[in-house]
């Protein structure tokens, strides 16, 4: 069994890429798509009558 007191080796960092940087506005040119918003169909809520309380 190996000990536990070892220090945990830490991982190397890579340098981030200067030029790898994502181009906003080749996004901002193009016309926005007609997208259409999907939602599942939900059960008609079925309405509990309640007993009058007097």
């Amino acid at each position: 069994m190996a000990s536990k007191d070892r220090p945990h080796r830490e991982a190397k960092k890579k340098p981030k890429a200067t030029g790898a940087k994502p181009r906003l506005e080749s996004l901002l040119d193009t016309p926005p798509q007609s997208t259409e918003l999907i939602r599942p169909k939900r059960k008609p809520r079925t309405e509990k009558e309640e007993p009058a309380e007097e």
